[in-house]
């Protein structure tokens, strides 16, 4: 059992660390951000305000933010963060693209070269730091291991 010494793996622990309240935290900001965007992007639509194009762009980037928010949680529970800083990146680069898409999702936004370009620069980039780090260095420099 748990308490009993050494335990085959367990998913999630949860102690009262402070691990525990980062984790804890990160949910409820995630839910709260989540659902507040979403009531606004509805009723931007319910106001005949919302952009169909920024929209998908928003609806095609949540599985990112999950992932991301997920890779969070998991690097405190296990602590575990050797790719602590990189997983920053990523995430902080999303999160500005993703504001920039909800604010150009209001109609009475326009949309401008410079918005533009930061929403698909940072794709791009993304594009090639993960390029980079999964098939550059995993696959031909052979860096990589095997659950990779």
């Amino acid at each position: 059992s748990y308490e009993s010494g050494v335990a085959s793996y367990k998913h999630m622990y949860f102690n009262a660390t402070p691990n525990t309240l980062k984790i804890w935290a990160t949910i409820v900001v995630g839910v709260v951000i989540f659902y507040e965007t979403s009531k606004y992007l509805a009723w931007l639509a319910f106001q005949r305000r919302l952009r169909l194009g920024m929209l998908i762009l928003f609806i095609s980037a949540i599985f990112s933010h999950y992932y991301s928010w997920w890779v969070y949680i998991n690097y405190w529970n296990d602590d575990f963060y050797t790719q602590w800083y990189h997983q920053m990146f990523f995430s902080i680069t999303e999160l500005i693209s993703t504001t920039v898409v909800v604010i150009l999702a209001d109609t009475k936004h326009p949309v401008t070269v410079r918005k533009a370009f930061v929403v698909s620069g940072i794709g791009l980039l993304h594009i090639f730091a993960g390029s980079w780090d999964q098939f550059v260095t995993n696959v031909l420099r052979g860096e990589g291991y095997a659950h990779q």
